[in-house]
């Protein structure tokens, strides 16, 4: 096990402040991938009613001007610049918990591995990692 693993487990078990807030800088894809999420679990109804919860479309809510920049642009060159536009989004830390359990860990759209982004950024978020600390 290294550290990193260590270090997480470490902060799984520890008692959780549930108003303590992380900015996510997200792309419209990212955003778009959280939201399927929410939307793919529908058909179970019990998840479906827990997904509709206050908590769960506020977050919606917030990750929407994210996912309304979505191919929002002009013309194709437009787009492409909007498309890797970061949204600075407030989430707390049971909701960066609970998509750390649900953003699959490679999801692709076209080219992109949308999955693999934000799971990291979700993970380096959790860990407090800023990305220019990588190895």
């Amino acid at each position: 096990m290294d550290d990193m693993d260590r270090e997480f487990k470490r902060l799984l078990s520890q008692k959780t402040n549930d108003y303590e807030s992380f900015v996510l800088h997200l792309t419209p894809k990212e955003a778009l991938l959280i939201d399927w999420i929410f939307t793919v679990h529908s058909w179970d109804y019990d998840l479906f009613e827990r997904l509709r919860s206050k908590e769960k479309i506020n977050l919606r809510q917030r990750i929407g001007s994210a996912f309304l920049a979505y191919n929002s642009g002009k013309d194709e060159e437009e787009t492409k610049i909007l498309n890797n536009v970061l949204h600075p989004v407030e989430i707390l830390k049971t909701e960066l918990l609970e998509l750390i359990v649900v953003v699959p860990n490679s999801y692709q759209i076209g080219i992109d591995d949308i999955g693999l982004s934000l799971k990291q950024k979700l993970y380096r978020s959790l860990l407090k990692i800023a990305p220019e600390q990588e190895g």
